[in-house]
């Protein structure tokens, strides 16, 4: 009993140490770690404007029904150039003053476009209605973003290959195969000229304040690809 025993723990033994010796030889593949970054500077294309529509009136309703009906021939107007995005964001009421008994008010209309003669004729049109600028800012659009990141990847990739290829051939293998690729990208931007105002400095600069200037940044696009290659013969 105990030689059989014996017997079969040493065939456990061995095909333990022989699974283990698979392993190594597995483990002890020549194996390349290669990190490849590369960045991209484009243009921003997309501009924003804010405007702002203003006014006082003893009477909360006549003054937001004012609002109101200048904000909605705004709208109508916006909608005119099918290029140009347009939203409503920010109202607010309040006195003047806490013994006033004038009330004041404004929204915001933002328009956001690629197409910036459509976007300025617009904003143009709605100055002339009396509207007021109060941010002008430009940025990259996602569907650029998007096509200079594909563009991007594709050059990366390109690089990839080759280096590992170099590498290969190099070290005198015949070929090679990727174990796992993982990729890191980043994005920054670069703005230029834009000016921002929050609802009290609107009221504190009043009327006669000039329309803010603005000029396209440029935002940088990052992409880094870490790879784990097996030299193969």
């Amino acid at each position: 009993m105990f030689n059989r025993r014996a017997l079969v723990l040493f065939f456990l033994f061995s095909a333990l140490l022989f699974s283990g010796a698979v392993r190594a030889s597995e483990s002890t593949e020549p194996r390349l770690h290669l990190s490849i970054a590369e960045q991209l500077e484009i243009d921003q294309d997309k501009i924003q404007a804010i405007f702002v529509i203003e006014a006082e009136n003893r009477s909360v309703e006549t003054l937001q029904g004012r609002i109101n009906s200048e904000m909605e021939e705004a709208l109508k107007l916006a909608k005119s150039y099918d290029g140009v995005r347009t939203r409503t964001e920010t109202s607010h009421v309040s006195k003047t003053d806490p013994d006033s008994a004038i009330w004041r008010g404004w929204q915001s209309l933002v328009l956001e476009s690629v197409d910036s003669v459509a976007l300025f004729q617009l904003a143009g049109k709605l100055q002339e209605r009396g509207l007021e600028m109060r941010e002008l800012s430009y940025s990259l659009s996602e569907e650029a973003w998007y096509a200079a990141r594909e563009s991007l990847t594709e050059h990366i990739v390109t690089r990839l290959r080759s280096r590992t290829q170099q590498f290969s051939e190099a070290l005198g293998y015949s070929g090679y195969r990727f174990i796992e690729i993982k990729t890191n990208d980043g994005r920054s931007s670069e703005r230029q000229g834009m000016m921002k105002m929050s609802g009290a400095e609107i009221f504190s600069r009043g009327k006669k304040m000039s329309a803010p200037l603005a000029g396209p940044g440029v935002e940088k696009i990052s992409l880094m690809l870490n790879a784990e290659v097996v030299l193969t013969d």
